[in-house]
């Protein structure tokens, strides 16, 4: 609770299910291959802002406006975080999944598009997130980490997966 209020994803967007554009694979070919060109930063271009980017490229629906502008380092990202859902990336997206219609999905059932929770030991996050935010892009999942974007396995590395509808 923040001021009194629960804190949820901006009011414009609550409630709000994301669906794919029809041209959805081609919108995140591109922008997997502008962050390839961008390095890391946080508040901009981290785990989550990477995903969350990934998301909106190909739905238009931004599930993180909340969290744009609030932090700017690991340790102010830590403790936006813990704002809004008292723990890290796992309950964030624990939080903001029902808002926004998106479905917990098997990984081994993961598509090209959807979300994915990674091993923080697989990318190098800090463990007290909880887990890195990538995307699916088929057997392989893109995550940005402070050395750029990787692309890791994800049968080996995935932890969790949502549906983007």
């Amino acid at each position: 609770f923040s001021h009194g209020r629960a804190i949820t994803a901006d009011t414009h967007q609550m409630g709000n299910v994301m669906k794919r554009r029809a041209d959805w694979p081609e919108r995140l070919n591109a922008y997997f291959a502008a962050a390839e060109r961008i390095p890391f930063t946080w508040g901009a271009l981290d785990c989550c802002s990477f995903a969350a980017n990934a998301v909106m490229a190909m739905t238009d629906a931004d599930f993180f406006s909340w969290f744009r502008g609030r932090y700017d380092d690991g340790h102010s990202a830590y403790f936006a975080l813990h704002e809004f859902c008292g723990g890290g990336v796992p309950e964030m997206m624990s939080k903001l999944a029902p808002q926004f219609g998106l479905d917990v999905v098997e990984t081994s059932f993961a598509q090209r598009g959807d979300i994915l929770l990674i091993n923080p030991k697989s990318c190098g996050s800090d463990p007290r997130f909880g887990g890195a935010l990538g995307i699916c892009a088929d057997h392989w999942a893109a995550v940005m980490t402070e050395k750029g974007l990787r692309m890791i396995r994800l049968r080996d590395h995935a932890i969790r997966a949502w549906r983007v509808p």
